[in-house]
């Protein structure tokens, strides 16, 4: 009476059978999730940088100081360091931004042991110049995250101190067009400039993000620079109404891909003197440098007695 009957030892034997593939079914619809989730691209909320980028020390809770009165500020779509010969080679990179004191970066990646490119890029820098006579720092501000790490975005190199550097995101409906805005505070002499850096997207969403990069640069106290890359030209609407901002003006250098109206570099100011501008392609990505130098305006002359 207790032994099973052939019949029950039958449907017992073909249990595991009929089991083995739904619990393999179950476990590659989970992969393909977890695989899923992680390559889409997911906008990178606000967030905030230390309190002090200050590449004369390393400790971020110091306060700098400084007394320079003219610096060369540069905007750089690095495009993750490839070249336009379609090679990654960071060193190019740094070549072309080393005469720059402060730079804004996009198309910024990081890998993931938390290696972001701006560093990478400063401690080249520092490399080709043993006497640190010019130390830099490079501070990423991710604005999307893939593989389940902050993952592409714009960034910042210095050689001077700079203050309080944050990030913003700004409206993005398109996956592949993930964006933010960095707004951080340099000093020069007396002044503190507010600088704003970004990458504006291409897509449905750009005319929403030029919208929130102009207004925010309107409510930038004078010393300001924005700068990053636009992805229109001059005669857009969004930057005649930038330039139609009291005291602001152009750098008077930009760049237009070949072939490709759409894509530029700009460097708007107001409260500073541009001294000079210029570009650098040695190849290191498939848009320039664009850069300028700046400087605060002289004091007026006093009165004569």
């Amino acid at each position: 009476m207790g032994d099973e009957s052939p019949t029950n030892q039958a449907v017992n034997r073909s249990r595991p059978s009929v089991l083995r593939p739904m619990i393999v079914g179950v476990a590659g619809a989970v992969l393909i999730a977890v695989l899923l989730s992680g390559f889409y691209r997911r906008q990178m909320p606000a967030g905030v940088g230390p309190m002090f980028l200050n590449p004369a020390v390393r400790d971020a809770t110091t306060r700098p100081t400084t007394v320079t009165v003219s610096l060369r500020f540069g905007t750089f779509n690095m495009a993750s360091g490839v070249g336009a010969d379609g090679k990654l080679d960071l060193r190019r990179t740094a070549n072309t931004l080393f005469s720059c004191d402060v730079v804004g970066l996009n198309e910024v990646a990081s890998g993931w042991s938390g290696n972001d490119q701006p560093t990478l890029v400063a401690a080249l820098l520092n490399g080709m110049d043993p006497l640190l006579s010019r130390r830099r720092v490079g501070w990423f501000a991710p604005s999307e995250i893939r593989w389940w790490h902050p993952h592409f975005g714009n960034g910042l190199l210095t050689t001077v101190p700079i203050e309080q550097p944050l990030w913003l995101p700004m409206p993005s409906t398109q996956e592949r067009g993930r964006r933010n805005i960095v707004w951080a505070i340099v000093p020069m002499g007396d002044e503190r400039v507010n600088l704003l850096v970004t990458h504006i997207d291409r897509q449905a969403d750009q005319l929403a993000q030029l919208k929130v990069m102009r207004e925010l640069f309107a409510r930038a106290a004078a010393p300001a620079v924005l700068m990053g890359d636009f992805n229109v030209g001059l005669d857009n609407a969004e930057l005649q109404a930038i330039l139609a901002l009291p005291g602001v003006v152009h750098s008077g250098t930009g760049y237009r891909g070949a072939g490709d109206p759409t894509r530029s570099e700009h460097l708007f100011v107001k409260g500073l003197v541009v001294v000079n501008a210029g570009t650098v392609d040695l190849g290191a990505s498939d848009h320039p440098l664009v850069w300028a130098d700046l400087a605060l305006p002289k004091p007026p002359e006093p009165p004569s007695k």
